[in-house]
């Protein structure tokens, strides 16, 4: 059984406290996979990818820690632009936080004139509409692009901006991958790469159709890629055709390589559940209380504990009954620990559990 929390916050002892409390245990004192959802060792079978829409704040905790405990990291074309422009952002902070420091000994006026944001900074700002869920001061005294270079950037390259793929593939420690497919969407293609990558395969590029890779022919050793986790960053919002592609993909690549799926946006986390039994952690300073429990592509029956609203042996399905705006029972708290929330699913097919994020303790 796995345990599925946002635990980023949580310290190593408080986990071993936890698990041991049920019944299993982590003897790691190093970081365990965040948002991949597992508490376990550190196997570095975690991924990260990043999709081209609105990235979390790069000088929040969670992607701090999001990249710190992934062992790949994939940008898929113009998530590219969202990373490069996500650190840009989070120097201007530090930036900005330097000079307001140093503003507070100085008259008004002079702090005034001390703060000044540039063209650049602004187009950086622009392009992260979410500076005001930041809710933290960047974690580090400096911040810089080669502190975040991914493993790889795939795509078909309509994206990326020139001067960002420039700036990535002058170091050897980024792949570019032309992958030109236009069979399938940037989120596979970066998947299959990141998959490969844990694997300990070369990234493989989807190619037009009949010259190359055709995804569904490919098998994958799920032995050597158990208990993987894939961390995808965007994927949700914007166009529901985009949405719904997402959604196809997790549960594509939670049925190929057995890997648990994990999709985080500013304001959601969303997780694929395989059919079968699930504890679930909830961090209630990062999460929640306000949760869901969707059907994916066919009805569920479902036993739950730990949600205001639950089910025993319930049937849910689109044009029925969904959990949509169920919440966390915050009654039900680890006396010991008070913002983790236990929760049990049971499911006979696949669903997705999603919960609200709040970035002002990420």
């Amino acid at each position: 059984m796995d345990w599925f929390p946002l635990i980023y916050s949580l310290t190593p002892a408080e986990r071993n406290d936890l698990l041991l409390a049920n019944g299993t245990a982590d003897d790691c004192g190093a970081a365990a996979a965040v948002a991949g959802r597992v508490i376990r060792k550190p196997n570095r079978k975690t991924a990260l990818v990043i999709l081209n829409q609105p990235l979390i704040p790069v000088s929040s905790s969670l992607f701090q820690q999001l990249w710190a405990d992934s062992a790949v990291h994939v940008c898929a074309d113009g998530g590219t632009n969202r990373l490069y422009d996500g650190v840009g952002f989070a120097q201007q902070q530090v930036a900005d936080s330097a000079a307001a420091a140093a503003a507070v000994a100085r008259p008004v006026a002079e702090a005034t004139d001390a703060v000044n944001h540039s063209d650049t900074s602004d187009r950086i700002a622009r392009s992260n509409p979410h500076p005001q869920s930041v809710g933290c001061a960047p974690s580090q005294q400096t911040i810089s692009r080669d502190m975040y270079r991914p493993d790889v950037i795939v795509g078909d390259f309509d994206s990326i901006r020139t001067e960002v793929k420039t700036f990535y593939s002058s170091s050897p420690a980024t792949t570019i991958v032309h992958s030109p497919s236009e069979n399938y969407h940037d989120m596979d293609k970066a998947i299959l790469c990141a998959v490969d990558l844990l694997s300990g395969v070369s990234p493989r590029p989807l190619g037009s159709a009949g010259s190359a890779l055709v995804l569904d022919d490919v098998q994958f050793d799920k032995a050597a890629l158990a208990g993987a986790s894939i961390v995808v960053l965007g994927g949700l919002g914007g166009r529901f055709d985009h949405t719904m592609a997402c959604i196809s993909s997790m549960l594509r690549w939670t049925n190929a390589v057995g890997a648990t799926v994990t999709v985080i946006t500013p304001e959601c986390t969303v997780t694929m559940l395989p059919a079968g039994r699930h504890n679930i952690v909830a961090n209630l300073q990062a999460e929640g209380p306000t949760c869901g429990l969707l059907p994916v592509c066919e009805p569920c029956m479902l036993t739950t504990s730990g949600f205001t609203w639950n089910l025993e042996n319930g049937r849910i399905a689109y044009g029925e009954l969904v959990s949509s705006s169920n919440s966390i029972d915050t009654t039900t708290v680890d006396a010991r620990h008070p913002s983790l929330a236990l929760l049990t699913v049971q499911t006979s097919a696949p669903l997705t559990w999603t919960t609200e994020l709040h970035f002002a303790h990420a």
